[in-house]
């Protein structure tokens, strides 16, 4: 037992610190613990839907989209403004700035279910998936609204530098053929994992993004540096000029089997999960969710600019007639600029994306036969950062039919975010719909994410829910 209230204490403890750092984006908070639907066993591999059986029909059984911006919301930057322009809306770029965190990111997800089934054998469930997914994350600094101030500071008279590390684009498509088991190990414990083989379909990902811009503050030359590389697993038109640096790079039309289904491009992922039932009224429960990588080796470049530029200002200079031509200056400075910064590629290096790891803490409480309470810390890694956030929901089994679910979500650095989920199953037939913010519906200016998920399954009989104690002979 001492191991027991030990793991409840550090469960406790990332639940408690999750609603005081909450910086990361979110998905599908209101479905976890959301036990008639089977599509909440994708954030826990233990869990078991209430049913004996399940069946998803293709696409319909789940369609899946989610958008979420940590950085600002539309009235942060755009609204209504005071005085002789309050019937007016402006552009408030010193209020986005004072918005944004030091680094934001901005991240969208499209899922689909292709097939599913589970079925129960025993105190063994075991469960069966064909996903596409396509997930997208840009990271862009708050610098880059800074930039508006210019390099000098008006405050302390001297100028300063510009800085865009941290920016970065990753976009992932693949196919998701998953395999789940789980077991009633003891009366009380419940454990569970899946097996994912992907195939990925397209992928871009920033490895490195090192912008500067640093100006003397005597002379106020500005010199610009950059790295950046960014691998691309898609079929691409690439060109070069003489000095073998690309001169023009577009995407190529692919072929759909060779070059996005059957393309060898292959990865691994595993799920895990444990329920532990405290008593009768408190559950505890744990899981590591897309803990793998995907391996590109098809249709793979490697694109990378690095350089320098020095900025000494435009010439002015008259010219024969006394005329100051800019158009001639802008156009040498921007050839003097291209040439500092050529893009390069190398074609055919294999290269590794990771998933993007989440971590599921829950604890929930039972307040009635009908009605249970919980509290969900959600856990994203990537970009060598735990992006965590809390949920607080209540959840009413009002009969076998009918289930509904209300949440409180702290993410996206905001506090306005209200979830809810509905299940209906008229005999066999499942019909449900989730969003962790159906707030945004009301109040979209204020609203820094959307998300929804709706689907229909076919389900058969119903669990038995006592336990064997011959389980723990």
């Amino acid at each position: 037992m001492q191991q027991y209230k030990f793991l409840l204490v550090i469960m406790g403890a990332f639940i408690f610190v999750s609603a005081f750092h909450y910086q990361s984006t979110a998905q599908d908070h209101t479905l976890y613990r959301m036990d008639k639907i089977p599509q909440s066993l994708e954030y826990n591999p233990a869990l078991t839907p209430q049913a004996n059986g399940y069946l998803n029909i293709p696409v319909l059984s789940s369609v899946k989209f989610n958008m979420h911006n940590t950085g600002f919301a539309y009235w942060d930057a755009i609204h209504f403004g005071s005085g002789t322009r309050s019937d007016s809306l402006i552009l408030d770029l010193n209020g986005l700035k004072e918005t944004l965190a030091d680094r934001n990111y901005l991240r969208s997800e499209f899922s689909t279910n292709i097939l599913g089934f589970g079925f129960k054998v025993g105190y063994n469930y075991f469960t069966f998936n064909i996903t596409t997914k396509f997930q997208a994350r840009l990271g862009y600094p708050k610098d880059l609204i800074g930039i508006k101030d210019g390099n000098y500071d008006p405050v302390t008279k001297d100028t300063k530098d510009i800085e865009f590390s941290g920016a970065g684009l990753k976009i992932t498509g693949y196919n998701e053929l998953a395999v789940g088991y789980s077991r009633q190990i003891m009366p009380d414990l419940r454990v569970g994992g899946r097996l994912k083989g992907l195939s990925g379909i397209a992928n871009i990902y920033t490895s490195k993004t090192n912008i500067n811009l640093k100006t003397d503050n005597e002379t106020y030359d500005m010199t610009a540096t950059a790295n950046i590389e960014s691998n691309i697993a898609f079929p691409m038109d690439i060109t070069h000029d003489d000095q073998g640096d690309i001169d023009n790079i577009e995407p190529a039309s692919p072929d759909v089997k060779n070059d996005l289904l059957l393309n060898g491009n292959g990865g691994f992922a595993v799920d895990l999960g444990g329920i532990y039932e405290y008593n009768d009224s408190l559950s505890f429960s744990m899981s590591i969710i897309d803990l793998g990588f995907i391996k590109w080796k098809n249709n793979v470049h490697e694109i990378s600019s690095e350089g320098t530029f020095e900025f000494e200002g435009i010439d002015t200079s008259p010219d024969e007639k006394g005329d100051i031509v800019f158009y001639d200056s802008a156009t040498e400075l921007g050839d003097s600029i291209r040439d500092a910064f050529t893009l390069s590629d190398t074609s055919g290096q294999a290269y590794t994306s990771p998933l993007t790891t989440k971590i599921y803490l829950n604890a929930n409480y039972q307040i009635t036969e009908m009605i249970s309470l919980s509290a969900l810390n959600k856990n994203l890694l990537y970009d060598g950062a735990i992006h965590p956030q809390l949920t607080l929901g209540a959840r009413a089994d009002v009969t076998d039919y009918f289930s509904a679910k209300l949440t409180y979500s702290m993410m996206d650095r905001s506090y306005n975010n209200f979830g809810l989920g509905l299940s209906v199953s008229p005999g066999p037939v499942q019909l449900y719909i989730v969003s962790d913010n159906i707030s945004a519906a009301f109040w979209p200016h204020n609203a820094r994410s959307v998300s929804f998920r709706f689907g229909l399954n076919f389900l058969f009989g119903t669990q038995d829910e006592q336990i064997d104690q011959s389980l723990v002979e």
